[in-house]
């Protein structure tokens, strides 16, 4: 994917059969991405250029993908301990591809005639920029037949921004800012949240006096707490006692 061009609206393809080609934004022009036509769920691609954003994104079916011509791309995984893996693999033509609706990559660009001949399952840990792999692709034109699955999700971009990782929705991601925005932890969110009303009587306070205050208005909403319960307590029990009327 990439993001959407500034003056071409976004398309998506509905219908039973149809084509059209996405423009998307690279740097400061709108240039082609993927001209694609479709007949039911089978597709037809021709990649005009890599993926112009630097975050993979997962997708909305599972599908079947069969390349015309081998391609490399940008692989994230998860490392078992709560975080990713990026890696770099070669994706061969002429070999069909099952691909679930997580697999989170981005295509980097056509395998360069130039590139030295690679294993058949070669790939390898990113541990640098990607310049450091741009031997590897050319401008050449990527060409995939794809057979696409049914019953769409939620999909959107793998970002690590700051140390962190997050998914963001796509539209959020394309249309609203998302891409440039840091990955900010959901306790964060919250912690914020909480704060905004109190922000002023909060600042002028030291972390010691918050810690008294917070065991102070403990204690205060436990004894209200069990207070109200009896409250409600008694309220039943009168109510139960009260003649039928």
């Amino acid at each position: 994917m990439t993001a959407p061009a500034k003056n071409k609206p976004h398309k998506s393809a509905t219908g039973l059969f149809g084509f059209h080609t996405i423009y998307g934004a690279e740097g400061h022009h709108d240039t082609p991405y993927i001209t694609r036509a479709w007949f039911g769920r089978l597709r037809f691609h021709i990649f005009h250029r890599g993926d112009a954003d630097p975050d993979c994104h997962d997708h909305p079916w599972d599908f079947w993908t069969f390349p015309l011509t081998p391609y490399v791309e940008e692989v994230v995984t998860p490392d078992g301990h709560g975080g990713f893996i990026r890696s770099v693999q070669v994706v061969r033509a002429f070999r069909l591809t099952y691909r679930p609706a997580e697999h989170c990559h981005r295509v980097l660009g056509r395998l360069s005639a130039l590139a030295p001949k690679l294993p058949a399952n070669w790939t390898a840990q990113i541990s640098a920029p990607w310049e450091a792999y741009d031997h590897l692709t050319d401008n050449r034109k990527i060409i995939t037949i794809v057979w696409r699955g049914g019953i769409g999700r939620r999909w959107g971009f793998l970002r690590h921004r700051d140390g962190r990782w997050c998914w963001t929705h796509w539209k959020h991601y394309v249309f609203e800012g998302g891409k440039d925005a840091p990955c900010i932890d959901p306790q964060e969110l919250a912690d914020a949240s909480a704060i905004r009303e109190y922000a002023a009587d909060l600042a002028g306070m030291t972390l010691e006096q918050m810690e008294r205050e917070f065991e102070t208005v403990t204690e205060i909403i436990d004894r209200d707490t069990a207070w109200q319960e009896a409250h409600s307590a008694g309220i039943r029990a009168k109510k139960r006692e009260a003649p039928a009327r």
